[in-house]
Formats: structure tokens, C-alpha cells, sequence
């Protein structure tokens, strides 16, 4: 990413429990076993690595962060597409936004 050019970046945040129960169905799906690695160190890694995402796009100077949490956005669509359009400067539809959040498909719940 240049340095020269402003970027706004959003930051959807999940449970990392959450986001391992997913990986874990989609790997059984595939006919992986995802017990080979082992839940521990996934966590670890997963959690290493938003750590390091984080610190890397807090300290860009010419990057704009805004971290939205993903059970907070499916609990209250209207408030996360106010906080998005403020975010990108204004004038979405934010109903739009907002009605385009499905409930159903947030299933791995912490």
C-alpha cells in the first residue's frame, strides 16, 4: 500500500472462538480434521495475527481504522451502518446497509 495515498480500512472484529468453530465446520466439510493442528494453537495464531494487523494499521499514518464488532453489528445493523457512514464521510444508505445484515447466518456463537 503506498504511503503517499489515504486509506479508510474497516476492521470487522469476531470472537476468535466463533471464527474457530467456523474454520472447524468448513474444514470437516472439506474432509479435513481440524483437531490435527489443535484448537490452542489456532486460537494463538488467529489472535497473533489480528494483534499484528492492528498494530501495524494503528501506527499508518495515512490509514484511517474503523473496527467494527461482528455480534454488535448483527445485534444492531442500523447503529454499525450510522457508524460506517460517518466513517466513509457521508451520504450511503445506510438502510440499505443495514437490511443487508442476515441474522440467520450468524450460527458459531461464542
Amino acid at each position: 500500500m503506498p504511503p503517499d495515498v489515504e486509506y479508510r480500512l474497516v476492521f470487522m472484529q469476531r470472537d476468535l472462538d466463533e471464527v474457530l468453530a467456523s474454520q472447524e465446520v468448513m474444514m470437516r466439510r472439506d474432509g479435513l480434521d481440524p483437531d490435527a493442528i489443535g484448537r490452542d494453537v489456532l486460537h494463538r495464531l488467529f489472535q497473533e495475527e489480528v494483534i499484528r494487523f492492528l498494530r501495524w494499521a494503528e501506527a499508518q499514518r495515512n490509514i484511517a481504522l474503523l473496527r467494527l464488532d461482528y455480534g454488535q453489528v448483527v445485534a444492531d445493523p442500523a447503529q454499525a451502518a450510522q457508524a460506517l457512514d460517518e466513517f466513509l464521510g457521508g451520504g450511503l444508505d445506510r438502510g440499505a446497509m443495514a437490511g443487508a445484515v442476515e441474522s440467520t447466518l450468524y450460527r458459531n456463537r461464542a
